[in-house]
């Protein structure tokens, strides 16, 4: 595990990045009060739930769901890792943020070929959808080639959910 100050918070990454990442914020007292979790999924029930949502929806149109590795992340605390047991301070403030952009930069710089990553909200937390195009252009001024490939129903009646499209520089990119 790495591990770094942030105020009165630590945060510790776990190094095993090939197939996920682990990082865990814990208070002054050594509580968690915050896990982040990157790690790999199949992409066919993610393909699955957008075509469920709209049956017009064809994937065929989008030849990187098949060419790239799809990853999933997911954000919470104990006892049970629920978005809802971070403290509404942190759940909402820029550490989350930062966390998240932290993770991200940390996850693109270690992999060698493009990828894709599903994200989602929660009934109770609106995150992304609210900070989408926010993150994506911090990303972006990070160095970090992203653009979202499919984009979901950011009317507030559905839970947003989206796909991601991490570029590198290896032979499956066409930069």
């Amino acid at each position: 595990m790495e591990e770094e100050e942030s105020s009165e918070y630590t945060i510790e990454k776990s190094n095993q990045i090939d197939t996920r990442q682990d990082i865990t914020v814990k208070d002054g007292n050594g509580d968690v009060v915050m896990r982040h979790e990157m790690f790999m999924v199949d992409s066919y029930p993610v393909i699955y739930s957008f075509k469920e949502k709209n049956p017009d929806f064809d994937s065929t149109k989008y030849p990187e769901l098949e060419k790239y590795k799809m990853f999933v992340d997911t954000l919470g605390a104990p006892p049970y890792y629920l978005i809802l047991n971070i403290p509404e301070e942190i759940r909402n403030s820029k550490l989350r943020s930062n966390l998240l952009l932290e993770a991200e930069s940390f996850f693109y710089n270690l992999r060698k070929e493009s990828y894709l990553r599903y994200i989602h909200d929660f009934g109770c937390d609106n995150w992304y959808c609210k900070h989408i195009d926010e993150y994506i252009k911090k990303l972006k001024s990070m160095g970090i080639n992203v653009s979202i490939l499919i984009d979901g129903d950011r009317s507030g009646w559905d839970i947003y959910n989206a796909i991601l499209l991490f570029k590198k520089g290896d032979k499956n990119s066409s930069n």
